[in-house]
């Protein structure tokens, strides 16, 4: 495996150097030498060409480029991860999630937690006691030197939970004031008028799950009886809309999940017509969780490759248009869908490796956000509980099972990713590649392929958009990296 990617656009051929992190213009021969299809000079036809080529390769790995020596990979060394760890229990976590209820009024097909995945719970009627959750919020915001806090609500659907919330919110307001900031992902089915009202109060962060249009979303976002909710969601979200037209533009967002048969038309189609709701900047797209699930034998059908790919390019194509003329996110499908990555490539530092690197996609366990379970338990998120519990109400954060966490991370990774173009570009945190607490490798194999060939298209993409207009992703410069 090479550590450079070769790709072309229409007009012109390119090299990403890993070593750089630079993307280098250069002529079709001289991508045939890195790829070792050119034949040595000989007298003749293309002679001189083909010298020039080498020369020009030879004279890149001067400069350090076009490395063909492997990297070492660390992401936690040990004396850095002891630092990062120290840090950690004196600032306390970016964001506390705490799963107040198990419990949930809906019961999607494509839910984690509809069994169907055996490596994670089912739907239960466990919840979060006062108790525990009172002393979760106390021990966060007994972090003095931490001075911006947040503080998340996960389910279940956590508006089954409003009371608690509204006690919550109270004593953390008590504790810390305006310095305390919340958030909520939410079915919407809950959100009357009450709750409504409660959510703006606290300029809660409030991300709405809505799949796409009423037949789309109502395919497998149902109640137990079998009821679509589209319309008491939209109900919802246009009466977030009317209490306080701030709130809903700053504030709310929505994610989609993108679940089999997908008809990217017809969801393009529903947001652009609707532009009143739906902002680029508002709306996510996400697929099915990949873990090993029965999840597939509930949906309505796989999606058609020819035609997925066919509107994947024309999502494309909306969204090229919209670089090119400078009118950015009239279409927020698009926008969802295709802009994220060409934030940290855009402002990727252009700088030299270390001969010792990190991977990167991987945060320090806790470091970002702490998820506490109904019982108090730490995780380090939502998508990787119950595996590799990292600490507990009781207790608070527990050292020696973070650095655990991050050692098998390490290991996992330090002889698989020295010699990949990618690594610079790719970001795999320990759920892309795990089967409940175990590191697959079957796993990491498949994630590592997909993200090579993921990134080449982006890149090509991303020069083929500059040659059209230059600075045609200034916009991705403004927008903060978390």
């Amino acid at each position: 495996m090479s550590l450079w990617c070769a790709f072309a656009t229409e007009r012109q051929n390119y090299v990403y150097d890993t070593s750089s992190n630079r993307i280098l213009a250069v002529e079709p021969p001289v991508v045939e030498v890195l790829n070792g299809a050119l034949p040595h000079p000989a007298a003749g036809e293309g002679c001189e060409i083909n010298q020039a080529a080498r020369e020009a390769v030879a004279a890149a790995r001067d400069e350090g480029l076009l490395r063909q020596r492997p990297y070492q990979i660390r992401s936690f060394p040990c004396e850095e991860a002891q630092g990062q760890i120290a840090g950690l229990l004196a600032h306390g976590p970016d964001q506390l999630v705490l799963n107040v209820t198990e419990a949930c009024n809906l019961r999607c097909a494509y839910c984690t937690y509809s069994g169907a995945y055996p490596h994670h719970r089912s739907h239960s009627k466990r919840q979060m006691p006062a108790a525990v959750a009172r002393a979760a919020v106390a021990w966060y915001l007994n972090h003095p030197r931490r001075q911006q806090f947040t503080i998340g609500f996960y389910g279940g659907e956590p508006l089954l939970r409003l009371p608690l919330l509204r006690a919550l919110v109270a004593q953390a307001r008590a504790i810390v004031g305006e310095r305390v900031h919340f958030s909520v992902t939410t079915n919407g089915t809950l959100i009357d008028e009450n709750a409504a009202r409660f959510l703006i109060e606290a300029d809660f962060g409030l991300t709405i799950s809505l799949d796409g249009p009423e037949a789309v979303h109502d395919r497998y976002r149902r109640t137990g009886a079998g009821r679509g909710t589209f319309g008491t969601v939209w109900h919802a979200v246009n009466l977030l809309r009317r209490l306080d037209e701030r709130y809903f533009r700053e504030r709310v967002q929505f994610n989609v999940v993108l679940a089999p048969p997908v008809d990217l038309d017809a969801l393009d189609a529903f947001f652009a017509a609707h532009p009143d709701i739906f902002r680029g900047s508002n709306v996510m797209t996400a697929p099915l969780n990949p873990q090993p699930s029965s999840v597939a034998v509930r949906l309505a059908g796989a999606t058609d490759p020819s035609l997925a790919q066919a509107q994947r390019t024309q999502l494309w194509q909306h969204f090229e248009e919209e670089l090119a003329a400078d009118t950015r996110q009239q279409r927020p499908l698009p926008w969802a869908q295709l802009s994220r990555d060409f934030v940290p490539l855009h402002q990727r530092e252009m700088s030299s490796l270390p001969e010792t690197i990190p991977t990167h996609g991987q945060c320090l366990p806790g470091a970002r956000k702490c998820f506490v379970d109904t019982d108090g338990t730490f995780f380090m998120c939502e998508r990787v509980a119950p595996a590799w519990p990292i600490g507990s109400v009781e207790e608070g954060f527990v050292a020696e099972k973070i650095l655990a966490v991050v050692e098998a991370y390490d290991a996992f990774f330090s002889t698989h990713c020295g010699t990949c173009w990618a690594v610079r570009l790719c970001a795999k945190c320990v759920n892309s590649v795990r089967i409940s607490d175990t590191l697959d490798p079957t796993r990491r194999q498949a994630f590592c392929d997909n993200q090579r060939r993921y990134w080449q298209g982006l890149l090509t993409r991303y020069c083929a958009a500059r040659e059209q207009r230059d600075d045609a992703f200034a916009w991705a410069q403004e927008i903060e990296i978390r």
